[in-house]
């Protein structure tokens, strides 16, 4: 693969002058997914790059669009610096994709008016912002800089903190190409910085990186450093409950005995003169048949006779 440019063609005067000295910003580490290569530790990279998602899906869209030859175009952004960390770092803001091109399966070439017309767009619309490096496609490939495209990153961009980004579309790869002591290693790809919006949710989904786990901040140590005592404590188990009997089964003598009732109040003394008058409830009964010995006989009716008393002790004697 190749990536050249015109040989008639001059450097752009905006990649002739680069920035004298990085500003200073601090590493935007806390809304940040860092994203691995294969083989790459957890370390700390050289130089940290951040990618907004903005322009991750740019990049996206962009590889996508022609599957059989080769597309690129530069990467905007600010080169940092963080004073209290002492790190320098790159944040890619923008991008600028090539248009008047030569391109073919295995090469790209970025003419005189294509590197104008990029040049032109960085100064309208990024005027605060300068190129950070370049980026291109590999269809079916893989990821890895070709002897043209090593030359044309030391030729131009050939500051420490510049880049070069590479993408296969196909096998949905990427890989970050930077500097380490001012060498360029064209088969040793690195990871980056994916620069998080409102919403957390990644837009890499490049198959061969994987995301870092994220740091448990501080206030979540401390608490997992003393969970292990807190655990350690036994809870209090609840005692237990006495099993309900039956109703049947509780004697008499445990049941609960009855509020007792007031006294009645004692009946005064029977003196003869007056008596409390004890109201019964009757219940109701065959009236009882008072004599009529007083009854006078009707017209016509002869009076009864008494009968004599027997002796109970002469009563059957002869």
């Amino acid at each position: 693969m190749s990536t050249t440019t015109s040989a008639s063609s001059k450097k752009p005067q905006g990649l002739q002058n680069p920035l004298a000295a990085p500003r200073r910003a601090r590493l935007p580490l806390g809304r940040a997914q860092r994203w691995l290569a294969v083989g790459e530790d957890s370390a700390q990279p050289a130089l940290p790059v951040f990618f907004t998602q903005g322009v991750l899906k740019t990049i996206k869209l962009h590889a996508a669009s022609d599957m059989d030859n080769e597309v690129g175009g530069w990467l905007a952004g600010r080169w940092c610096r963080d004073a209290q960390a002492g790190t320098e770092f790159v944040v890619v803001e923008a991008l600028l994709p090539a248009q008047q091109v030569r391109s073919g399966s295995t090469f790209l070439t970025f003419t005189h008016d294509s590197q104008v017309a990029m040049l032109s767009a960085l100064e309208e619309q990024y005027e605060n912002k300068c190129v950070v490096g370049w980026y291109h496609t590999h269809p079916r490939m893989g990821i890895f800089l070709s002897g043209y495209d090593t030359w044309l990153h030391e030729h131009f961009f050939p500051q420490p903190w510049q880049i070069a980004l590479v993408v296969e579309p196909h096998s949905r790869q990427g890989g970050l190409f930077v500097r380490k002591d001012g060498e360029l290693s064209p088969r040793r790809y690195s990871g980056f910085y994916e620069l998080h919006s409102s919403s957390m949710d990644s837009v890499v989904d490049w198959t061969n990186l994987r995301a870092e786990p994220r740091p448990v901040p501080a206030q979540a140590e401390a608490t997992a450093a003393t969970a292990p005592s807190v655990a350690a404590k036994p809870e209090p188990k609840p005692e237990p409950k006495p099993e309900p009997k039956l109703a049947a089964a509780v004697p008499p003598a445990a049941a609960k005995p009855a509020a007792p009732k007031p006294a009645a109040a004692a009946p005064p003394a029977d003196d003869g003169a007056t008596r409390p008058i004890e109201v019964k409830r009757v219940t109701a009964k065959p009236a009882v048949q008072q004599p009529q010995s007083e009854a006078k006989p009707g017209a016509g009716e002869a009076p009864a006779q008494a009968q004599p008393e027997q002796d109970p002790q002469t009563e059957n004697k002869p």
